[in-house]
């Protein structure tokens, strides 16, 4: 019977109760002493023995009752010790581990006592991750507003990691001190967690003009009118063009007069048609539309010249020229975004020939480099249609093969032209309702793009101008009929701009262009042939130099023994005859040495020559003077009528 029993000193409860015979189990011992004594010998078992324990037991008598009640009490006892040193393990690893909101005002924690502590007299209003565009030339900050000041602070991301630095910005920022349990580090863990939770990421961007917003294409701008921040300093959008503004007629009305002053109606429509398709350049490029010629335009008079700045820029102010350091000629191409603007070429200067170089590589592969220091660390989209103005005395279109044109001062008005160049003009007046109705009517100028654009192209194979020249065409077209739409939208009538004598003069050009890349190097050959052939045809006046003259006529040819000269009209009008443009054919013919005599500067290519006229006396003009042998060679039929 004993053999189950546990080994342990004495008895436990169970053993005694499950071990003992039945009668044992139900006497009721009260507080009975404890004692012990020997058991006596066994008897000799007589018939069914009878087993007894075994001799020389020592048996332990207990109060059961009060030993359970011994044993719960001291059970209790280690689990309550048990639960206080939980406790206070738990209140060690939790203490100062997350941050409590008290009233909108403060943050509190708990210490390792389970004491409540007051870390901050201030609470994050809002936080955001400021991301700047590269031109920027920031790291990324941290902009926090907290609740007990009205202006926000601002930390470069990188130093919040910083401990010291993340809390001494806060403690300047809310000119407050935060109270430093445990470490430095782990105040600054705490609030730098609960900084980020709710903190979301902006981009500060550089750039304006169009701008994809949730699949909607918008016009943005900073103040003044800007497509770019133009400085170090960040800036917000300060608009964005989404509805015609109701003063929209009359600003296109009065838009529409500035353009006046031209009177070669072609020309005015190509000036209008190319300032819209100027703003519109990053839509042009999403919709696969790519224009690599821009208009060089030659004009010798001044008021044509600041005309011409005037009304095919936006800022007038800002003038852009060869002769800018690289570094800020490239920026600055890439800062009149979705903007038309005038470079004003100069050929003298030691930046001029870098900058050409960065400007060809603008325009055939749609890429502006980004220099620093002399050293291209990127490239952006070109996102702009400039114009080039030259004053006559040298050209680009031989490099750049751009589209030709040359504005001479009777296609002006130059009275009405001074007028407007005294004009106070504000830009925004007009192009906010263009661009507002743009914004709105996307997939209407997509549909006329691309039908005017393969129409350009197969009328490419017929005209003798390069698929990129019809590419030009195409574009100018599609914008010439969305700017027709746009002037019906403002009910201002009698506006035809798409017509054919427009798009006559648009073939010419494009076809002078196309002569020159075709063949840049032949154009003085090519004009002396046309001289030749206009005066075998008598198409000009020549007169020799020693004929007195009742006046000076305009449009003639003059000779003597040893050279030929001819004046600006002739000799114009002989480049357009031969499909080239004046400017370079002009520079062909100095780099080739046709220039005879004595030029009035080291620009202008002319010379000087004393005319005798009856009532007058003599009179001085300026001529392109060439060497007679170069126009009229031995063996070819005479040219001129001696006598």
């Amino acid at each position: 019977m004993w053999d189950n029993m546990n080994r342990y000193p004495f008895p436990i409860v169970q053993d005694v109760y499950s071990q003992a015979p039945a009668q044992w189990q139900y006497q009721q011992l009260v507080n009975p002493p404890m004692y012990s004594q020997e058991c006596q010998q066994n008897p000799t078992p007589v018939g069914n023995p009878t087993q007894y324990p075994p001799q020389n037991m020592v048996f332990y008598s207990y109060n059961f009752q009060q030993v359970t009640d011994y044993t719960l009490l001291q059970l209790q006892k280690e689990n309550m010790q048990l639960k206080n040193q939980l406790n206070k393990k738990v209140l060690k690893e939790e203490a100062l581990k997350e941050l409590i909101e008290v009233q909108g005002n403060a943050y509190i924690s708990f210490t390792e006592s389970g004491r409540v502590v007051q870390l901050t007299h201030f609470v994050f209003e809002s936080v955001k991750v400021i991301q700047y565009d590269l031109f920027y030339a920031r790291k990324p900050q941290l902009l926090v507003k907290l609740s007990i000041q009205e202006k926000p602070g601002m930390i470069n991301l990188d130093d919040i990691y910083n401990d010291k630095k993340w809390i001494t910005f806060l403690e300047k920022t809310s000119q407050t001190s935060i109270r430093i349990y445990k470490s430095v580090k782990h105040v600054a863990i705490l609030l730098r967690s609960i900084a980020y939770r709710y903190a979301p990421e902006v981009f500060v961007p550089y750039f304006g003009g169009w701008v994809n917003t949730d699949d909607h294409q918008l016009y943005y701008t900073f103040s003044g009118f800007r497509t770019s921040a133009g400085s170090d300093t960040p800036e917000s959008y300060e608009c964005a063009y989404a509805e015609i503004p109701y003063s929209a007629r009359a600003a296109a009305e009065k838009y529409l007069s500035r353009m006046e002053p031209v009177l070669d109606k072609p020309l005015r429509n190509f000036f209008i048609i190319w300032m819209h398709t100027s703003f519109l350049q990053s839509i042009l490029s999403h919709l696969g539309v790519q224009i690599s010629k821009i208009p060089v335009i030659q004009a010798a008079n001044p008021v044509v010249q600041t005309y011409l700045h005037r009304i095919l820029s936006v800022h007038h102010n800002r003038i852009l020229n060869m002769n800018m350091p690289p570094d800020d000629f490239a920026h600055t191409l890439a800062a009149y975004k979705d903007q038309p603007f005038v470079i004003q070429y100069q050929q003298c200067g030691k930046n001029s020939a870098e900058n050409e170089e960065i400007l060809g590589q603008a325009l055939s592969g749609g890429r502006i480099p980004i220099i620093k220091n002399k050293k291209e660390v990127g490239q952006l989209a070109f996102g702009t249609l400039p114009v080039l103005l030259s004053d006559g005395t040298a050209d680009l279109s031989r490099k750049f093969y751009g589209i030709p044109i040359t504005a001479t001062s009777d296609a002006f008005d130059l009275t009405q032209c001074a007028a407007v160049v005294g004009e106070s003009i504000c830009a925004a007046d007009y192009w906010s309702a263009f661009l507002a109705f743009t914004s709105k009517h996307i997939d209407e100028l997509n549909r006329l793009l691309q039908t005017f654009v393969p129409m350009a192209l197969q009328l490419s194979s017929d005209k003798e101008y390069t698929a990129e020249h019809a590419m030009v065409l195409g574009a100018m077209c599609g914008v010439a009929a969305f700017l027709e739409r746009f002037y019906q939208e403002l009910s201002i009538s009698g506006i035809k701009i798409l017509n054919n004598g427009w798009m006559s003069y648009m073939a010419e050009l494009l076809e002078e262009s196309s002569a020159q890349f075709a063949a840049p190097e032949g154009l003085a050959d090519s004009f002396i042939a046309a001289a030749k052939q206009a005066i075998l045809q008598n198409r000009f006046p020549c007169y020799q130099i020693f004929r007195t003259l009742s006046a000076i006529p305009h449009g003639a040819i003059y000779y003597s023994d040893t050279y030929v000269c001819f004046d600006r009209i002739a000799f114009e009008t002989i480049c357009q005859s031969a499909a080239c443009n004046p400017g370079a054919v002009k520079r062909d013919l100095a780099d080739q040495g046709y220039f005879f005599g004595k030029m009035v500067n080291s620009h202008s290519y002319e010379s000087r020559i004393s005319l005798d006229l009856q009532k007058n006396g003599k009179k001085t003009i300026r001529v392109y003077k060439f060497k007679r042998e170069l126009i009229e060679s031995l063996g070819e039929p005479a040219l001129f009528q001696e006598g």
